[in-house]
């Protein structure tokens, strides 16, 4: 659900906080509201809390007005209570919540509209005396709050209990894996790097923000806790930009690039005409900036000045044009050919739908980031179009290479090479034949007159010329150097493997990835503009903030080990001070596996990349941890005289997402097998639970709500084996058979 759409009165917003509910608990409700809103007859103040949408579906005036007559006659009451009783979740953004105008306007006035620490410690007294706030803003208030901030945990829980699965195995989270596999099914597509905000025929489909679909997608992925309310956008617009992409595949190259310029001046720009022919987007050759000006009898500079704003309206990274790819490879592999017999070309396999000019494929193929060896050349007074390199598919080198840099900052010929072979991945096809294979020195070659390549030993390269921001080992080496600055190459080639070895687990398409050697990063580091380098130490030249640099997540991991006076944590602290700051354990779990700002430096120890702790503090927090009492979460287990597998488990204190361990004594009877989840008391179903190979776990969360679980509580899971069905309920520890 998107967090912008919450509103009071609606599903599933509480009609009162919760802080309210608990205070009011046991207070019944009167008998003639029970009635009208169909409520049981023993209904109290707590019903009008969460739970009022799964027993009612709509509120009445006069609830409406029971609500606000409560709140009213008992405001001395309330006065020094906090309305809020969790901290404010890393990414959620105030704006993001649908406020009504008056609310929006009194929580500006009164400066917490741009101050979440505030307004998630603020009381009913200090929201009172907002000069003009009323019960009813209160009210409206205090629910969108409580819903938005739970809304935005229970996305992040989701999403980082699918993603942090991978490290001890598949999850049986079905909404953790729903998450997971849509977002990292979308990076499988091949236009997932195409499209973003500044592509005009994606952006009414896209959510607000910034990077192509594959960048965004990897942020989430990687910092769940980063624009939570995010993902859900996410997700759903995979669907409208899939049915474009669909559309864009049957569209002739004229029709796709005419589209495309029409969508990016706009529908009422009246130079349309002249662009495309100044461009040649309308298939014949590109007219000169005096022919343009004759034909709409304006001068050569107001063309050019024209011409100049509508190339700024383009996006600055290769788009969706899939005829156009379609007719560079095309006229790659039937060069050397004359212009014409290369236009009749077009059209008979279908690219154009009448003739299309070489010269203007070409054109536009360099002005949306096509690299091509192709060219036109004269042979006896022929135009041809013909490849620079004079050799068959070496015009694709250029593109593979980019992109491999792309994903990862650096690549190798090596890794190119594989790449046109179609070794590198999971179900790859080869790009070229057998025949048309190249070796390493045919790549070095061909990358080498390439002038935005530049190599960085004999092997490895990156390009210079990239879009700013999308080199990805720049961006992560800036990232760990906020936290930490200077640091060896050997720490940050550390973290950097971190976070490879991530996006590998996650997506197929980044099995390819290989960090490179310590001298290669050296090299990297020195040729490249933001970074000074003094021996083994890496700087950046311009000092950057973690702030600027890092989620709201990360941030808020950053704080909590900073706050640590010896500067490292075991787990259990580390969790904890994360709760406090928003993070919850799955997301914490995926940021001590992956996160490239973590040093995981002994058994259960986390510090900061590149920042020094005093050894005797290490070893101070070790021995502390080694005292400290193991919990033991597995109670017992034993067979009911139905013969149900039961397991009994204390519950810790997050009960949000949870994994259990099976003991290995009942272990075969479960692995590997999916149990529909029970209420025991209410016969009600939530979900499932799934056990994997290893005895882990998982989809308990759902029904433990429900029951209203509480940490040190008795977890009593009753599988019943012939059903596929386990009954879930809350036990006391004295009526399980414990010796």
């Amino acid at each position: 659900m998107d967090i912008s759409s919450l509103a009071w009165g609606k599903r599933p917003v509480p009609l009162l906080p919760k802080s309210l509910c608990d205070l009011w608990h046991d207070d019944p409700l009167p008998a003639w509201l029970t009635q009208e809103v169909s409520l049981p007859a023993n209904a109290t103040v707590n019903t009008l809390g969460s739970q009022y949408w799964s027993m009612s579906s709509s509120v009445t005036p006069r609830l409406e007005h029971y609500i606000a007559f409560i709140i009213k006659s008992r405001t001395q009451s309330i006065l020094t209570l906090r309305c809020f009783n969790q901290p404010w979740p890393p990414g959620l953004r105030i704006s993001e919540i649908s406020f009504s105008v008056r609310s929006h306007n009194l929580l500006s006035r009164s400066g917490l509209l741009n101050n979440p620490d505030a307004l998630i410690a603020v009381t009913f007294a200090q929201l009172l005396g907002i000069p003009g706030l009323g019960i009813k803003s209160l009210i409206e208030i205090t629910t969108l709050v409580e819903s938005a901030v739970e809304l935005s945990n229970q996305v992040s829980s989701e999403l980082s209990a699918g993603l942090g699965a991978q490290v001890i195995g598949e999850s049986g989270n079905q909404d953790g894996s729903k998450w997971r596999h849509l977002l990292t099914e979308a990076l499988h597509e091949p236009w997932v790097d195409q499209v973003s905000e500044q592509d005009p025929r994606f952006r009414a489909v896209l959510p607000v923000g910034q990077g192509t679909l594959e960048e965004r997608i990897e942020r989430a992925l990687s910092d769940p806790t980063s624009s939570t309310t995010e993902v859900p956008l996410l997700v759903g617009c995979l669907p409208s930009v899939r049915q474009i992409v669909e559309r864009l595949k049957m569209q002739y190259l004229e029709e796709g690039l005419g589209e495309l310029l029409s969508t990016a001046l706009g529908h009422k720009q009246p130079h349309f005409d002249l662009i495309a022919a100044r461009l040649g987007w309308s298939g014949e050759e590109p007219k000169t900036l005096q022919e343009c000006g004759d034909l709409k009898g304006i001068t050569r500079e107001r063309v050019r000045q024209i011409e100049q704003n509508a190339r700024k309206k383009l996006p600055q990274h290769p788009v969706f044009l899939p005829k156009l790819d379609l007719g560079i490879s095309l006229l790659e592999s039937s060069a050397p050919i004359t212009l014409p017999a290369a236009a009749n070309l077009l059209i008979e396999r279908g690219i154009a739908k009448r003739t299309f000019s070489p010269v203007s494929l070409l054109d536009a193929a360099e002005l949306l980031g096509r690299r091509t060896a192709l060219t036109i050349s004269s042979n006896r007074g022929e135009r041809m179009v013909v490849s620079s390199t004079g050799e068959h598919k070496l015009g694709s080198v250029s593109r593979i290479a980019r992109k491999l840099a792309g994903q990862a900052g650096v690549a190798s010929v090596f890794q190119v090479v594989d790449k046109f072979r179609g070794q590198n991945e999971q179900g790859d096809e080869a790009i070229a034949a057998p025949e048309d294979f190249l070796s390493e020195d045919e790549v070095r070659r061909v990358l080498g007159a390439d002038t935005g390549c530049e190599f960085l030993d004999q092997d490895w390269f990156w390009f210079t010329d990239l879009p700013k921001g999308r080199n990805r080992l720049e961006n992560l080496a800036k990232r760990i150097l906020s936290v930490a600055s200077p640091q060896p190459i050997a720490s940050i080639r550390e973290g950097v493997r971190r976070v490879f070895r991530y996006r590998a687990s996650s997506n197929p398409r980044y099995r390819s990835l290989v960090v490179p050697p310590q001298t290669v990063m050296a090299s990297f580091f020195r040729q490249h503009p933001a970074f000074r380098i003094d021996g083994d130490l890496v700087g950046n030249v311009t000092p950057i903030g973690s702030r600027s640099l890092l989620g709201d997540g990360e941030r808020a991991l950053v704080d909590a080990i900073r706050a640590s006076a010896a500067g490292v944590l075991d787990r259990k602290t580390l969790i904890s001070a994360c709760m406090a700051r928003g993070i919850n354990e799955n997301t914490l779990s995926l940021y001590t596996t992956y996160s490239p700002l973590l040093e995981h430096i002994g058994l259960d120890l986390w510090k900061l990349r590149g920042v020094r702790v005093d050894p005797a503090a290490v070893e101070a927090v070790r021995e502390q941890n080694q005292l400290r009492p193991r919990e033991t979460r597995l109670l017992e287990q034993g067979w009911t005289p139905d013969g149900k597998l039961w397991i009994a488990w204390k519950l810790p204190g997050n009960t949000s997402s949870l994994v259990f361990g099976v003991p290995g004594a009942v272990r075969r009877y479960l692995a590997n097998r999916t149990f529909q989840a029970v209420a025991k008391d209410s016969g009600r179903t939530f979900g499932q639970v799934s056990i994997n190979t290893a005895g882990s776990s998982y989809g308990y969360a759902p029904v433990l709500r429900y029951v209203g679980a509480d940490e040190g509580d008795t977890l009593l899971a009753e599988f019943d084996l012939t059903k596929s069905e386990v009954q879930i309920s809350i036990a006391d520890t004295d009526m399980l058979s414990i010796d």
